[in-house]
């Protein structure tokens, strides 16, 4: 669809009201820079009762001078952002799910005046469910009849528009010889933050998984076709499934799905209500130590605490009937959470063998790592030199193609190898699952101060968090530094591929 197009008026009967609305941006991908040059991001515009959600969808992407168009929902009516209570507007089928969801009403449909909008009222407005472009939109003014004029219109500006598609920028060295052991190694041992605040987010939708849970223990089937036939029939009937919590721990729980897709210090609040309904309740505390914690050791022990919630609110016979299963098992997985935090402090703290212990723990109930433990669990053992160890764990994950996984069996091929064919061809897997990770690591290009959020496979991102977390280990290790310099560009020098890479651009 067009984003500079409107649909056209359709003739009422009566007069028509004209709606003053102020949409002001609240997250997004922004720079700080950006958000300390604009602190306030805000367009007010004007449109007419017989104008649809889609209009507005259409005016506000012109508003923030958008170039490239994404699904975008409204949510009107209750109390949070995604709220179960909120009605919701887009284009139904726009985007994957909608149909099973069955409560995405239609945009084009639907006008300003049949939602009894009122002044003072506010909503929601969130554009690209990939970048999540949020807005809160407020009525400001209701004119009983619009005047004559082109609406829909903006009326006023606060801020600049930010870049649809910011280029987060690298600074980069022109120094022919850079010292090997430069500012990414001062960041050894800091855990990627921001990758652990985007998952948070995504934590919310664990009750939609808690629902089909349900309905999976209900029915009884001989075959996985079977059981998808019988889950599909039931969704046909009765359309979205909801989870209805029962025991004061799942009911903590439903307050945590609340938490976790609230926002600021609702979070808190609604963590501290979890805890008055059930002390059980693991996942409380895991959000405690993430957003309250001042300290290492406050967040350690309330991970702690969250561990030992977790295993009261599991049955024992839990930890020995699902062995292999364990993440599968949706009410597993504060516990699981809880476990990773304190693995997290632990290893911080340099409490090495305890956090190996815990991730121990973790791999062994749930072999498939949903949690990614296996990457620190890696690191640690190379920092503690129990390369049998090392060589046992990339053995038993060895289709992980990950920079981790790769970069990290180059440099215990060197220690145990040394320089021959098996650590050439080891360096040369190595750059082929990413080859930016020697310019981080030798400081060629710096890392920023803000980790990103997301990485592609063999992306520049990956680099940066994999050079973050296993800058300690290499540091340690200068002969492999020492040899990925010399012997390195050699093999580079001597594999160079005689056809354009076809790995796919970042956006």
């Amino acid at each position: 669809m067009s984003p500079t197009s409107l649909s056209a008026k359709k003739k009422t009967t009566g007069p028509v009201p004209l709606y003053t609305l102020e949409i002001r941006l609240t997250d997004g991908p922004m720079e700080d820079a950006f958000l300390e040059a604009n602190p306030e991001i805000v367009r007010t515009i004007q449109i007419r009762g017989n104008q649809t959600l889609l209009d507005l969808h259409r005016l506000i992407f012109n508003a923030f001078d958008r170039e490239e168009e994404h699904w975008f929902e409204f949510q009107i009516g209750g109390d949070d952002f995604n709220d179960p209570a909120a009605r919701r507007f887009g284009i139904p089928g726009d985007c994957e799910g909608d149909e099973e969801d069955g409560r995405l009403e239609d945009a084009e449909a639907t006008r300003l005046a049949a939602l009894g909008l009122a002044v003072g009222q506010t909503f929601d407005y969130w554009f690209d469910y990939g970048d999540d472009w949020m807005h809160a939109i407020t009525v400001t003014a209701v004119a009983p009849k619009a005047p004559k004029g082109n609406f829909p219109s903006v009326v006023g500006r606060v801020g600049a528009s930010p870049p649809q598609y910011p280029e987060w920028e690298e600074e980069e060295t022109d120094a022919e010889i850079v010292p090997l052991f430069s500012e990414p190694f001062a960041k050894a041992g800091k855990p990627p933050k921001a990758v652990l605040e985007f998952l948070a987010d995504r934590r919310a939708m664990e009750s939609h998984a808690m629902a089909l849970q349900e309905i999976c223990n209900s029915i009884e089937c001989g075959s996985f076709e079977e059981a998808q036939r019988a889950i599909n029939d039931k969704l046909d009937k009765g359309g979205q499934p909801v989870w209805e919590p029962r025991t004061p721990v799942e009911r903590a729980q439903a307050r945590m799905f609340d938490a976790f897709a609230a926002k600021g210090k609702k979070r808190i609040k609604l963590a501290r209500e979890a805890l008055a309904i059930s002390p059980d309740c693991a996942d409380a505390y895991v959000l405690l130590a993430e957003e309250e914690a001042d300290t290492l050791e406050e967040a350690l022990a309330l991970y702690e605490q969250g561990v030992e919630a977790g295993k009261r609110a599991l049955p024992p016979e839990y930890f020995q009937e699902h062995v292999g299963m364990f993440w599968g098992l949706v009410e597993t997985r504060p516990f699981m959470r809880a476990l990773a935090g304190a693995a997290d402090c632990l290893a911080e703290s340099d409490r090495r063998a305890e956090a190996v212990a815990h991730w121990r723990e973790m791999l062994h109930l749930n072999p498939d790592d949903n949690q990614g433990m296996r990457v620190p669990l890696l690191i640690a053992l190379l920092e503690a030199g129990d390369d049998a160890g090392a060589r046992r764990l990339i053995k038993q994950y060895e289709k992980d193609y990950s920079a981790a996984w790769m970069w990290s069996r180059l440099l215990l091929t060197f220690r145990t190898q040394g320089p021959g064919k098996k650590t050439d061809a080891a360096f040369l897997d190595a750059m082929a699952c990413n080859p930016h990770v020697p310019r981080y690591m030798m400081g060629i290009s710096r890392i920023p101060d803000k980790l990103p959020d997301l990485y592609l496979p063999g992306g520049e991102e990956e680099a940066m968090i994999y050079v973050t977390e296993s800058a300690g280990v290499w540091l340690e290790n200068r002969p492999a530094l020492h040899w990925l310099v010399d012997r390195g560009g050699q093999l580079l020098e001597e594999n160079l591929p005689t056809e354009p890479s076809n790995r796919p651009r970042r956006r």
